[in-house]
C-alpha cells in the first residue's frame, strides 16, 4: 500500500527569493518514492519531520488542514484504483494516475480542449489543418466549444452526418460580378471531418485509458456502429482530342508555349513527380550548360 506524507526540498534551487519553499506531497510505493508539487509555500523551519506545520507558522492549521484534506484524497485514489491494480504499477505510473484522478474535472474530459492540444503539437500543417476543420464542425454542429468525450456517441455521429449532409457550401464566382453558388456538402469531405474526429477520439481514448491496470475512462466506441461515407475520387481524365489539341496548339506568349511542353513532358513521362521532373530538368539544363562551354 502506498504511503503519503508532506516533504520540502532545502536545496538551494528549492529555495526562492522570499526563503520559501514548496510544499510536496512523498509518494512512496513498492520501494520507491515521486513527488507531486502543491500550491503552497514554507519557510524550512516551518515544516516538522513528521510532515506537519510546526505550531509557531501562522498559518500552521489551515495547511494542516489542506494538506491533510489532499493526502486524504490521495489515498482515496488508491483505494478506488484497488489494491490489485496499484500492486503491479511503479511509484511513476501511481503518481500519474493520481495526478489524473485528482483535478477537479477528473470524470469529465474536455474533447475539445484535448484535440486543441494534440492540434498545438501536430508537426504536419496538412494534418493539424484536418484535425482542426474536422474539430469545428463539430463543435458547429453541437453548437458548444465544450464537449465531454463521452457525449460522442453513435446517434451523435449519425446525426452529425445528417446534419453535414445537408450543409450548403458557398462557391466563390471566378468571374468578376457572377454571383456564387452553393453546393450540397460532398461525400468525400464529411468522410475527411468523421476521419478527423475518430483519429482524435482514438488518440484520447489512449491518453486516458490504461488497458494495462483496467483503468478505462472511455469505455465506448460509438465509430463502431456507424458507416462513413465512402470517398470516391473524382478523376479528371482528358480525351485524346484534349491532348492533341494541347500538342498542336500555339500561342501568342513564350510562357504559355513552354507551360504546353512542360505538360506535354508530364503526360510523355506517366505523370512523373514534380520534384523528380524538376530535379531531371536542372541535370539536363547542367549537361547542355557544360557541353556549350566545351
Amino acid at each position: 500500500m502506498a504511503t503519503f506524507k508532506a516533504v520540502i526540498f532545502t536545496g538551494g534551487k528549492h529555495i526562492k527569493q522570499d526563503g520559501t519553499t514548496n510544499i510536496k506531497i512523498r509518494i512512496y510505493h513498492n520501494g520507491s518514492p515521486q513527488y507531486v508539487p502543491t500550491q503552497y509555500y514554507v519557510k524550512p523551519d516551518e515544516m516538522g519531520d513528521d510532515g506537519t506545520i510546526v505550531s509557531s507558522s501562522e498559518s500552521s492549521d489551515i495547511l494542516n488542514f489542506e494538506l491533510g484534506q489532499l493526502i486524504q484524497r490521495f489515498r482515496g485514489i488508491c483505494i478506488k484504483l484497488g489494491t490489485s491494480r496499484t500492486a503491479k504499477m511503479s511509484c511513476k505510473e501511481l503518481k500519474e494516475e493520481i495526478e489524473k484522478y485528482a483535478t477537479p474535472d477528473s470524470e469529465y474530459i474536455d474533447f475539445v480542449a484535448f484535440s486543441r492540444a494534440i492540434i498545438s503539437k501536430t508537426v504536419k500543417r496538412k494534418t493539424a489543418e484536418w484535425y482542426e476543420s474536422s474539430l469545428n464542425a463539430l463543435i458547429n454542429f453541437l453548437g458548444t466549444e465544450r464537449i465531454d468525450v463521452k457525449d460522442i456517441k453513435n446517434r451523435t455521429l449519425e446525426e452529425f452526418m445528417v446534419y453535414l449532409m445537408g450543409r450548403k457550401i458557398i462557391i466563390k464566382s471566378k468571374t468578376k460580378g457572377s454571383p456564387d453558388q452553393t453546393r450540397l456538402m460532398e461525400p468525400g469531405t464529411i468522410n475527411n471531418y468523421l476521419r478527423g474526429i475518430r483519429s482524435l477520439y482514438n488518440k484520447a481514448k489512449k491518453e486516458y485509458n490504461n488497458e494495462d491496470y483496467d483503468i478505462i475512462k472511455i469505455p465506448n466506441n460509438p465509430f463502431s456502429k456507424i458507416t462513413i461515407p465512402e470517398y470516391v475520387r473524382k478523376r479528371k481524365n482528358l480525351s485524346i482530342d484534349d491532348i492533341l489539341k494541347i500538342r498542336d496548339a500555339k500561342f501568342d506568349r513564350e510562357r504559355t508555349n513552354m507551360a504546353r511542353d512542360v505538360f506535354m513532358m508530364l503526360f510523355y513521362m506517366m505523370g512523373i513527380n514534380m520534384n523528380d521532373f524538376f530535379q531531371s530538368y536542372r541535370n539536363l539544363m547542367g549537361v547542355l550548360f557544360m557541353n556549350a562551354v566545351k
